[in-house]
């Protein structure tokens, strides 16, 4: 099976509903490439555009994950995780980074903030997609849909 599909103990997301991430990032071509690959899967996907922004969505959406960029307008992604950290609304949300940086100072500098992991652009979707299934059930979507109201639609009445 899948590791996309098994269940983990450190999967928060237990209940039915889908998984909410949230996706902060300023680059307009990372988010609109994460949203087509998020497409394919049970996943409701925010987005927010700067650190303030994203502290913002999180406390509206309450998302099971976040997914941020370290370098962006307004408020950084350094910024954001600690904003996140001392609101007991999202202080236990897994966070990864993705980021045009590297180096082992700065994974020691974000694992010390509580992020769960760093990832260098470009992204590659799979391994994002393996490290999100550490901590939410993640499942491709059907296709085509199966329930019966799927099976009406495009048929005349």
């Amino acid at each position: 099976m899948s590791s996309i599909t098994e269940s983990t103990n450190s999967i928060r997301s237990t209940d039915a509903r889908r998984p909410q991430i949230l996706l902060v990032d300023d680059d307009p071509s990372i988010i609109a490439g994460l949203q087509r690959n998020f497409h394919a899967y049970n996943i409701d996907l925010h987005v927010a555009f700067h650190g303030f922004q994203g502290v913002s969505e999180a406390l509206a959406w309450e998302p099971d994950l976040v997914i941020t960029d370290l370098q962006m307008p307004f408020a950084s992604g350094e910024e954001l995780i600690q904003c996140l950290s001392h609101i007991p609304k999202t202080s236990c949300v897994p966070i990864i980074v993705i980021t045009g940086r590297s180096g082992v100072t700065l994974s020691k500098r974000m694992k010390s903030l509580g992020v769960t992991a760093v990832l260098e652009k470009p992204i590659q979707f799979d391994a994002l997609l393996s490290h999100i299934a550490e901590y939410v059930h993640v499942e491709k979507r059907e296709y085509p849909p199966t329930d019966s109201n799927a099976n009406k639609r495009g048929h005349g009445s």
